[in-house]
């Protein structure tokens, strides 16, 4: 029987990649703070002028990312799990 110490990890980050999901993150989060504060100073139709394609763009990856992780790869790894 093996102990918890000699099972592989399934992720392993090194320093490089971490800083660069990090970075990622504090990117997106910068430029949700943009949008929301330019939806505050020129309002809805007003943000989408400026914008444009680009927001629209965000939206639909933001829900299709989401849609696929709640409705695909739960239920995916649930029932595999229960395969098993």
């Amino acid at each position: 029987m093996r102990g918890r110490g000699d099972v592989p990890p399934l992720v392993s980050w090194s320093g490089h990649q971490l800083r660069f999901g990090l970075d990622m993150l504090t990117r997106l989060t910068r430029y949700v703070r943009t949008l929301r504060s330019e939806r505050r100073s020129l309002g809805w139709r007003g943000l989408v002028r400026k914008r444009g394609w680009a927001l629209v763009l965000l939206v639909v990856a933001f829900y299709l990312v989401r849609d696929l992780v709640l409705y695909v790869a739960i239920p995916l790894a649930v029932v595999m799990g229960l395969s098993r």
